[in-house]
């Protein structure tokens, strides 16, 4: 049997069988759209294009590349698109909320040198400080009626992050339900973590992408 039979044989095993295969297969479907394709919204082709896809080397990957190199993949492409993020939003106050938080507090600060990051273990502290621009959280959390709350109270001002949306059942299941916030007006799925934004005057839109 050639060896071409075999891989054309092996391949959608690999990809059908094996959680990398599924992850690959999953983050393939995304490439279009994570070009801009099919993102009509002005704001959101200019946030699609300058962060979420853009691929050019921010100074910071090089100051930064110990702390890359110890990362794994996923977290990798998170730490760069929050650089990218923090350079995109330029906003004074964020929130980093859960497990392995600290590691990404420079990368925000590389983009955002003037930020201010406050790092909690739960979302409970949302009760005895103001609201953040920014607020990051890893699901799925105990507390979703309580984070559904504060989301009622975000402006346009001000984003949410949530990552692992798609590390378990109950992680993706929570995503959904805030996607469908009646103030939610923009979510894109980047599939290592998601992003909610808050425009009043848009019509909402939910977008499915990659990062690079």
């Amino acid at each position: 049997m050639q060896i071409t039979s075999v891989l054309k044989y092996l391949l959608p095993l690999f990809i059908v069988k094996t959680t990398m295969g599924k992850d690959f297969f999953k983050r393939f479907v995304r490439i279009p759209r994570s070009r801009g394709f099919g993102v009509q919204s002005p704001w959101a082709y200019r946030f699609v294009r300058s962060v979420v896809s853009e691929r050019l080397p921010f100074y910071g990957y090089v100051d930064l590349a110990g702390e890359l190199d110890a990362m794994s993949a996923a977290d990798r492409r998170r730490a760069k698109f929050l650089l990218r993020l923090a350079n995109f939003l330029q906003t004074g106050k964020w929130m980093l909320v859960g497990r392995d938080m600290p590691r990404f507090s420079k990368f925000i600060k590389a983009g955002k040198q003037a930020a201010e990051i406050t790092l909690a273990d739960n979302l409970t502290a949302l009760e005895t400080t103001s609201i953040p621009d920014v607020l990051m959280v890893d699901l799925p959390v105990e507390e979703t009626s309580f984070l559904s709350y504060f989301i009622g109270k975000y402006s346009t001002e001000q984003t949410i992050i949530l990552n692992h949306i798609h590390d378990s059942r109950e992680a993706t299941r929570q995503w959904r339900q805030l996607c469908r916030h009646e103030h939610v007006s923009m979510a894109f799925d980047l599939y290592d973590c998601g992003i909610l934004f808050f425009h009043p005057t848009q019509t909402p839109q939910n977008y499915v992408l990659r990062l690079p």
